[in-house]
Parts: structure tokens; sequence; C-alpha cells
């Protein structure tokens, strides 16, 4: 249910409720009006569709409403059939003004319609923001390297402006900074880049942070909050990873309508919603959709005008043929939603040719699992873990994993496949890159990279899917994922060599993003909901 607005007069509320039939099959949008006693005002308003997004009049006798992109209205006081189609989109978050005028967002624009006269026109607001790089020059000294290739002996890294401006043996004249860090051999490795996760509301921005991940895509989000966080983030005012949004779910009309779900009709629809998403930011668009291969293969074909990578659940040949590029985890889905099987050998062939990436999300498995379940538990109850969930989500996935017991040993055949799949496509020469599908576990990726080399995956070879792997998948290889001149100075600092363990990746000694040290211990407090953002996160505009 989303609340939609207040009539003071009569303590009444007017809602929107996705409700199914009486078989339980369609979901059907319900407008609906209650006092505050409960009692049920006379109408209900019953939209010819489902409805994405709506917004109440400022008046209160009005509703405007998103369906399949395209933005209607509709008079309260009239009969049904009196809705009225405005534009046909793409239309996002509709917005009522007191002259009966809708504001709303498309392909990145702020736009502006009188619902009275049909005029649009763009609001001349700037929709992004860039800040100045970070000036102030660090040098990290007697660095052990993992570029994330191994580098023998110690060496100097000069920072400035965000970048990594020069590489030099320790013993060498060191060149001059502002400050320098004396590592005394600890070990840097790039920021790791986390490639499969949903930025949905409560996303713990600063718990990926705090364990080095200083960069996420989102495999599927609710777009303009995600956008709002990444703005966010890249002027300062909330600490978090660099974030590589991809603004929603393109998937048909029979899905839910929910924020997160782009619901594409028809060809033309599939491409004004590219338009839109490449205009709001997208790195990447994500096709979910389990019965109509036209659908993900045309989104595909639109993407890719775009300049849009495109990531799957799924392995349709229609989709490959399109030149789907990523093939999110390691496993089989079919129409009965059975993940057992593994891939067969043409599969794995196909994927080669194609050259298309795999996604490897075990851990989401490996937490439910017999050895994940009590590990889970414990690392619950680790304050670097659980202080940067929301208190309510901590404690719901403790009761679940209390009651969920039981049924751990059946996620077992489904974290061996998805091993056995994963390092089949390795050794077959497929890329994989690391992600993890489960955002309520800060240091997942942590833990994905302890099952990549369970699955036979060297140290260093695991190490690469999180970083120049990833890099590579999302088109900033040489600036992102690396340790290299030129290069992006997101780094983290180890106490440890991970080749020599790769649990080692954990042990922390100091996250840098953009040239500046970022402090870790404020960043717990940051995350809390009741604490405004403690300013010490130094990134600057990400990577566009």
């Amino acid at each position: 249910m989303t609340p939609l607005g207040w009539f003071p007069e009569d303590q009444s509320l007017v809602y929107g409720q996705l409700a199914f039939d009486s078989r339980g099959r369609n979901p059907k949008s319900m407008i609906k009006r209650v006092r505050l006693d409960g009692s049920a005002v006379s109408w209900t308003m019953d939209p010819p569709d489902q409805v994405e997004f709506a917004a109440l009049s400022t008046q209160g006798d009005t509703l405007a409403y998103v369906s399949n992109g395209e933005l209607w209205i509709q008079d309260l006081a009239s009969e049904k059939g009196s809705e009225r189609r405005l534009i046909q989109g793409p239309a996002f978050f509709p917005a009522w003004s007191p002259d009966r005028a809708l504001l709303y967002v498309s392909s990145g624009k702020l736009m502006r319609i009188d619902t009275r006269t049909g005029e649009q026109r763009t609001l001349p607001v700037q929709l992004s923001c860039e800040i100045p790089r970070v000036s102030e020059s660090l040098l990290l000294h007697n660095a052990r390297l993992l570029t994330p290739e191994p580098r023998e002996g110690l060496w100097d890294v000069l920072l400035r402006d965000g970048q990594i401006r020069s590489l030099r043996l320790a013993g060498m004249q060191p060149a001059h900074a502002d400050r320098i860090m004396d590592l005394e051999g600890r070990t840097v490795i790039p920021g790791f880049l986390n490639l499969h996760e949903h930025l949905f509301r409560g996303f713990p921005m600063e718990g990926s942070l705090y364990w080095g991940i200083t960069s996420v895509a989102s495999a599927g989000d609710e777009g303009l909050w995600t956008i709002a966080q990444q703005e966010a983030i890249y002027s300062g005012r909330r600490p978090g990873p660099r974030i590589f949004p991809s603004g929603g779910f393109v998937v048909p009309t029979q899905m839910n309508a929910r924020p997160q779900f782009l619901r594409a009709r028809n060809s033309e629809q599939l491409r004004r919603y590219m338009d839109h998403l490449s205009g709001l930011g997208a790195t990447q668009i994500k096709a979910f959709d389990r019965r109509e291969p036209w659908v993900e293969a045309e989104c595909i074909e639109a993407a890719h005008r775009c300049g849009l990578p495109v990531l799957s659940h799924f392995l349709r040949p229609a989709s490959v043929a399109a030149g789907l590029d990523r093939k999110e985890h390691a496993v089989y889905y079919g129409l009965d939603g059975d993940i057992r099987a593994p891939f067969a050998q043409d599969t794995i062939e196909i994927l080669r040719k194609a050259g298309i990436t795999i996604t490897s999300t075990m851990v989401t498995l490996f937490v439910d699992s017999l050895e994940g379940q009590p590990r889970f538990k414990a690392a619950l109850a680790r304050t670097d873990v659980s202080n940067f969930l929301l208190p309510v989500r901590a404690e719901f996935i403790r009761r679940r994993l209390e009651k969920s017991s039981d049924a751990a040993a059946s996620y077992d055949p489904y974290l061996k496949v998805s091993l056995a799949n994963t390092v089949a496509a390795h050794k077959a020469g497929i890329r994989i890159v690391a992600g993890t599908d489960y955002y309520f576990l800060v240091p997942g990726l942590h833990w994905e990279l302890e099952l990549l080399v369970k699955a036979g995956l060297s140290p260093l070879e695991a190490l690469r899917t999180a970083t120049s792997n990833a890099a590579a998948a999302l088109g900033v290889e040489g600036r992102l994922g690396c340790i290299s001149t030129g290069a992006v100075a997101d780094l983290v600092v180890l106490e440890a060599d991970p080749l020599e363990d790769i649990r080692k990746t954990q042990k922390i000694y100091a996250v840098i993003q953009g040239g500046r040290i970022i402090d870790r211990a404020s960043l717990p407090k940051a995350a809390q909901p009741s604490a405004p953002s403690s300013g010490t996160q130094d990134s600057q505009k990400g990577l566009r």
C-alpha cells in the first residue's frame, strides 16, 4: 500500500493498493479512501491497469498515475472511463503543483505539463552535480602492491587530484606530498567493485565503504532514489561507494506494478525506456523476463543503441543473438524455477564464444546453507555488520534465521551446482565477476571471494573478479579496479597479503576513496537513520 493524500475535513486517507483477483493470479491496482477510525469512505477507484506511480492533486479531486510508462489523469468525481492520457512517456515520479500542473522526470530531465491545456516544457534544472577534485596529495610509502597483479618489492604510491599520479620503488627519492603514510610493508589493492546488488531503500552505503567496496553496480533498483543517493555521495553529503545505477528492471506487462519494474508493452515503449534510463544516468540495464523472449531481445538491441550493456538471469537464443553482455548467477533459470542443473558443455561454449560475462553471486545461496547459516548468525552479532543495517531489518533477519535452520540443507545442492558452474566457466576462459545479491551481509563480497577460491580459483584469480575483471565489465578498465598511473585513487590497505589467504581481504587497515583516507570509525554512526552525515566522505564526481 502507498499513501497518496490526506483529507483533514473528515480525517480520511487516500491510498493505493496492489491486490490480486480471487484466484490470486492477476494483480490489479485500486485506489481507496479510508477514515482514521478505519471506516471506509463510499468510493473506491479502479484504474484500468496496474498503476506504477500515483499522485493526488493538491485539491484532492484528481489522480495522476503512470501505467506502462504513460502518464494518465482521472477525475475522482467522474464515472469510470473518464481517465485521460497526457503523454505516451516515459514518465516517472509525477508530482502536482497548486496550479494543476504536473511535474515528472523523463530521460534525465524535469518536465512540466499543464493538465488543462496539455502544454509541455522542460524546466531548466540541472539534475546532476560536480564538485572539485581532492587537491591534497598523499604518499603511500613502503607499500606492497597487488595491482591486482603482484609487484615485487616495496613501492611509493603518490595520489593527487583524486588519481594515482606515480608509482616508484620505495628505495628511490620519495615524491613530494602534503601527507605521507608509512605502510611498513602492508598490502595495497584496488578498491573492490561489487557488480550485483539491488540498491533499494535501506541499502547500507556506509557499510559497503567500510568494508572496502568503493564501487557498487546495481542489478535493478528504484531509479530516481538511487540517482539521488549517487548525487548525495558525489557531493559529500553521504558516505558511500561510487554507484553504477541500472534504473529498474525491464519486464513484460504481466509483471506486478512496482517502482523498480519498467513494464514494456511494445518495441516503441522499450526504446523510450532506454532513452529515459540513459538520460537518467543508468550505466547498465537489467532485463528480467521468464516467459516472453522478445522483451529481453529487443531490450538488448535498444540498450545497445544507447551504449548501455544488458544483464539478465536467463540465457535464451534470441538474447545471445542480440548480444547479451552478462549472465547473472552461475545457474540455469528454467520456467519451473529449478536451478540445480549443471551447465552443459554446449552452454559453456555458447557463453565463451558470445563473450558473455558471468556474475558470480554464490554468497546469496551460502548464507542459507548448512555451513553458511551459523556463520551468518555469528556475523550479525558483530557491530561491524549489524550497525550498518536498519535495526528493524537486523532483527527481522535474526528471527528468520532462527526459523529457517531446518531448511538449510535444501540450499546445499544449489550452492554445489553454482560452485561447479563457476569454476567450469572460468576454466573455459569465460570472464567471471563478483557480486553478492545480498546486501544484508555487508562483508558479503569478501565471503564471495572465499567461495570463488573454494570453487577452484586461485586467490589472485578471485581478487581479479572484484577488481580488474569487474572494471572491464563496467567499461571502466584502467580507471577503476587497478593500481596504475592515471587510475582513480580508490584503494584498500590490508594488514596482510590475501594471496596467502583470501580471507585476509577482511583485515582492512585503511580505505582510500578518491585520494583521501576514509574515516572508517565514523561510518557506523553515519549509517544510522537519526544521525546526519558526518561529512567525512571524500569522494568526487563518479565515473559516468
